[in-house]
């Protein structure tokens, strides 16, 4: 998505009704701009196996913003948990004292994968995508805490943080593309 897949543009010339997505698995049918594309699967699919770079580079892949923040932060969760657990018992800390050694642990990688996310949701003019990435955040932290664990819960903030209000920028940009939106260009668009 671009900065021209508003819901209504000035110059009906950059108005694109099809996604441009070789290398995917949409049909002709479902890749439309306006369409979900069973986008909203990512969500029921939250344990899958993360994207391999190598696997989806060979295979000429291409994936959304969603699919990439859900393999991401499964990368990342994954291994903070185990690690957590390797550091609890290997050090034979109490949980407080292994928070602090953990912190030390994953500080640069977690900051890492923070700039990465920042930079992609930056970036980003897909408004579907963007609120996927809020749910997924969502469902990620339920499932982190719900194994006890609460220590990247300012993680999931910071996301939260970084998401809504890039958000509410592109739906606020949808918005006003309907209220100020003439329709004399398409009439003549129509006509030709």
């Amino acid at each position: 998505y671009n900065k021209y897949d508003m819901l209504l543009i000035e110059n009906p010339q950059f108005m694109r009704t099809m996604l441009n997505t070789r290398g995917t698995s949409f049909t002709q049918n479902n890749k439309s701009i306006f369409t979900l594309m069973n986008r909203e699967e990512v969500l029921n699919n939250i344990d899958a196996d993360p994207i391999i770079y190598h696997v989806a580079n060979q295979a000429n892949q291409r994936f959304c913003i969603e699919n990439i923040f859900k393999s991401l932060n499964k990368l990342l969760l994954d291994s903070v948990a185990s690690e957590f657990y390797f550091t609890l018992d290997f050090f034979n800390l109490k949980n407080d004292q292994n928070k602090v050694v953990f912190g030390g642990v994953f500080k640069l990688t977690i900051n890492f994968t923070m700039e990465t996310i920042k930079n992609l949701i930056n970036s980003s003019f897909d408004c579907v995508g963007l609120l996927l990435i809020i749910l997924i955040n969502e469902k990620n932290k339920k499932n982190f805490n719900s194994r006890g664990l609460s220590l990247l819960d300012f993680y999931f903030e910071q996301i939260n943080m970084t998401v809504w209000p890039r958000f509410e920028a592109i739906f606020e940009l949808h918005l006003n593309s309907v209220k100020q939106m003439q329709a004399k260009p398409f009439k003549i668009l129509e006509k030709t």
